[in-house]
């Protein structure tokens, strides 16, 4: 499975309701793992249409990823 199928998955799971698709979410979220800064990863989303603050990336969607990633590996 790749990195962006996992994060997909994965914020899926916690954001199924949200305004904004996990696909997205899930691009943002790999996008800051291999190195891009969050005014960058803010710039992306707003070319895909998506106005959120850099807060909403690091803290919401991140927290979340890493927590959920953290718990699969244990059960694992």
């Amino acid at each position: 499975m790749s990195m962006l199928n996992l994060v997909r998955e994965i914020l899926d799971k916690v954001y199924h309701w949200h305004r904004v698709p996990a696909s997205v979410k899930a691009k943002a979220v790999v996008l800051y793992f291999r190195g891009m800064s969050l005014r960058d990863v803010q710039r992306y989303l707003l070319d895909e249409d998506y106005r959120v603050s850099t807060e909403a990336i690091i803290w919401s969607w991140l927290a979340s990823f890493i927590t959920l990633y953290t718990l699969l590996e244990v059960k694992s």
